[in-house]
């Protein structure tokens, strides 16, 4: 392992090209800088108020993903529940869900549209948008992420859905 080249090691995740000294389109997302910033990362304590903390920058994506996650993990808040010898503490957000919101908003987004992927982190509530292909949203009352809205939908829908529990059945089927 110590005298394979750096395509060796590159090969078997997939991101060194057959090129000598050229990465795959992976590659370069993962290990090079990006021209601007790829993800927004907000929290804000409630809808509409200012934001608390905001994580951006140029690095590599790889990095922008870990600062991102760091940031949700730190502003998440932990509950303790149970009685007696039965303890529990768990998060507000569930950390994997929070994970693989972020991974497939930027995994599945458009990266020939310049836009960034915006993560919000409200409340209880954490938002995924993404240019043009992904936008997903996650809150704590599902288990995983779930599509919002048709990705040529231009505008997000509210979440939690202030409409009758009648109106959010007819809203899956749209």
């Amino acid at each position: 392992m110590l005298e394979a080249s750096d395509l060796d090691l590159l090969r078997p995740l997939n991101v060194g090209a057959e090129t000598v000294g050229t990465l795959t389109t992976a590659g370069s997302l993962f290990f090079v800088g990006t021209p601007e910033f790829g993800i927004d990362c907000i929290r804000r304590g409630a809808p509409g108020t200012d934001s608390t903390n905001r994580v951006r920058s140029s690095r590599p994506l790889l990095e922008q993903v870990f600062d991102a996650v760091l940031a949700i993990r730190t502003a998440n808040r932990v509950m303790h529940s149970g009685t007696g010898l039965t303890q529990a503490q768990t998060r507000g957000i569930p950390q994997r869900a929070t994970r693989e919101a972020m991974v497939n908003g930027v995994t599945h987004r458009d990266w020939l549209s310049p836009p960034h992927t915006t993560i919000e982190h409200v409340g209880e509530a954490l938002t995924v948008t993404s240019p043009a292909v992904y936008q997903a949203m996650f809150a704590p009352t599902t288990s995983s992420p779930t599509p919002r809205c048709p990705a040529t939908e231009a505008w997000p829908r509210s979440w939690p859905p202030s409409a009758s529990p009648n109106a959010k059945a007819s809203e899956s089927t749209a």
